[in-house]
């Protein structure tokens, strides 16, 4: 986890502080500051000769922490090269508060971050200066010419442990970053510093003689300073790409899981492409879009008509390419995708050109396949649920969906109070049509019969194939006086109907037997008797007819 924190970390951004974390820097900051203070009150006197030394040296620092080496979840500075020629070339005493304020002076200079926090974190960064300064007092304060290898390197070695326990410190109190974590990064900056250290000696020995050598650490600074922020550019350009393509995972992840739910929860075409347009839209971030699949369109935004044109461009060429497509115009970028399904069609979005992206067409891509997937579901569920509830052969509702819907229907005549009724159809003499001309001719009866009973029953009724040659007409809020009045409509209709026979037109007729639900046919089993027996009447009086009830009238 804390590899992650580490790794995901910007620092060439500026961020606020947490309360947490801000007490650490507070309490950090308020202890470097005092023993700068006191060390430089109580350990020296500053002449004043030594203060052009100072304001070199502090210039020369502030110019050095303005560059930045990014590495891994970290920087480092080259602030080796002014700290060196501090601690030979000031007293000891002053060399932290000058740190102190050449840290102060630095963070003033960045950007990013509020004031405060940039104070409060650059005073806690000049502490690990109290580590090599407390060696060189211990060792009597030697000049370069005086001090030994040994010394120089129990001197880093202090600055290296102190910088360690420091920044250790705050990252573990105030951000909760392990110090695994934290001590890969800094043997990074250590090692830095032990590379500048040879050319900091050469700045003292060189200033020892001329004060203004440490000048000259300036220019060499500053050149370092542009090729760095050359790569720097480049990284945070790299950085800022990995993060669009992380957010952009994150989108298609998102989306996908809006496709699962969207086929798991409902197997509903509109609603489907609802999901998915929506879908395609956040992964892609732009305001524009539509999907077609068959019949179904669905669409959002659409600023003006020009973006409708462009759309429609990238949608026709997807279509003509079988393949990604791309159209542009007015600084808008529209992207198009086919839907390869039997029933075609295309997913395309559209925005601003500064905001699609050249990844963006391998996303929609992904996407397109995604929803092609979901739709071919929703067409082998529709299927099969055509062929659970639809007769094959007239398009009608089957037997089963025939005894749910007349379930249904007299339930809520009961509750509602209202008439249900009920047509069954017996084509005459069907046996004999099969026998004459074939199976083929009398399906294609079937066939014309069903498309009779489809074309000519209202949107409320339900015609059904009830079994073999016999149909049904399911009629809820139909009395015996409208249901005859369909029959008769309907065997007119039959009577007049002509089929292409083997041998020449075939033409049939049809009886009707018609039921109200009442007292003689209380529930739907008592409605399918008295129909059937109506219908039973009918062909013993003479087929071609409709006849209402048991003992009812003859309408023809």
């Amino acid at each position: 986890m804390t590899d992650l924190l580490i790794s995901a970390s910007r620092p060439d951004r500026g961020r606020s502080l947490p309360s947490r974390e801000a007490r650490v820097e507070l309490v950090l900051a308020l202890a470097v500051v005092s023993a700068c203070v006191l060390l430089a009150v109580f350990g020296t006197r500053v002449r004043a000769f030594e203060l052009f030394e100072v304001g070199a040296c502090v210039l020369a620092y502030v110019v050095a922490a303005r560059i930045t080496l990014y590495m891994g979840g970290g920087s480092a500075l080259p602030t080796q090269l002014a700290l060196v020629p501090m601690l030979f070339l000031l007293p000891l005493a002053l060399v932290p508060l000058a740190v102190l304020c050449a840290c102060a002076l630095a963070s003033l200079a960045r950007r990013g971050s509020p004031v405060g926090v940039r104070l409060l974190t650059g005073a806690g960064d000049a502490g690990y200066v109290f580590a090599p300064v407390a060696v060189l007092i211990a060792a009597g304060r030697p000049s370069l010419d005086e001090v030994t290898p040994l010394v120089l390197a129990l001197a880093m070695l202090a600055q290296w442990g102190l910088d360690a326990i420091l920044s250790v410190g705050r990252e573990w109190l105030g951000r909760g970053i392990r110090p695994a974590a934290q001590l890969r990064v800094m043997a990074l900056v250590w090692a830095v510093d032990l590379l500048l250290l040879p050319v900091g000696l050469l700045v003292v020995a060189v200033a020892s003689n001329v004060v203004a050598a440490v000048l000259a650490l300036i220019p060499m600074l500053v050149l370092l300073g542009a090729i760095t922020h050359d790569r720097n550019e480049r990284l945070v350009e790299a950085l800022e790409r990995l993060e669009e393509l992380e957010r952009n995972r994150a989108r298609v992840r998102t989306a996908v899981q809006r496709l699962g739910r969207s086929i798991g929860a409902s197997l509903d075409r509109a609603t489907t492409l609802e999901v998915i347009l929506d879908a395609a839209m956040d992964v892609v971030a732009v305001p524009v879009g539509r999907i077609e699949a068959g019949d179904h369109v669905h669409d959002v935004g659409w600023p003006s008509i020009g973006v409708r044109t462009l759309v429609a461009q990238a949608e026709k060429a997807a279509l003509a390419l079988d393949g990604p497509a791309r159209a542009e115009a007015d600084g808008w970028v529209a992207l198009a995708e086919p839907l390869r399904v039997p029933a075609g069609g295309t997913l395309a979005v559209a925005g601003p050109r500064t905001t699609i992206a050249a990844e963006d067409e391998r996303l929609l891509a992904y996407l397109s396949g995604q929803a092609a997937s979901a739709l071919r579901v929703i067409d082998l569920h529709e299927l099969l649920e055509r062929q659970a509830t639809v007769d094959e052969m007239t398009g009608l509702a089957n037997h089963r969906r025939f005894q749910e819907t007349l379930g249904k229907a007299v339930a809520h005549a009961g509750r509602a109070d209202e008439p249900v009724s009920l047509i069954l159809v017996d084509v005459d003499n069907f046996k004999r049509v099969n026998d004459t001309f074939g199976h083929q001719c009398g399906d294609e009866v079937l066939k014309a019969i069903g498309a009779i009973l489809r074309e000519r029953t209202r949107a409320a009724d339900t015609p059904a194939r009830y079994g073999g040659e016999e149909l049904a007409v399911i009629m809820p809020g139909a009395d015996a006086a409208g249901a005859c009045a369909l029959a008769e409509e309907l065997r007119a209709a039959v009577a007049a109907a002509v089929v292409d026979g083997p041998e020449g037109p075939v033409s049939v007729t049809a009886s009707f037997g018609v039921a109200q639900l009442g007292p003689s046919a209380p529930d739907g089993e008592g409605l399918v008797a008295a129909a059937d027996a109506a219908l039973y009447v009918a062909k013993r009086t003479g087929k071609d007819r409709v006849i209402f009830d048991r003992a009812a009238t003859t309408f023809r």
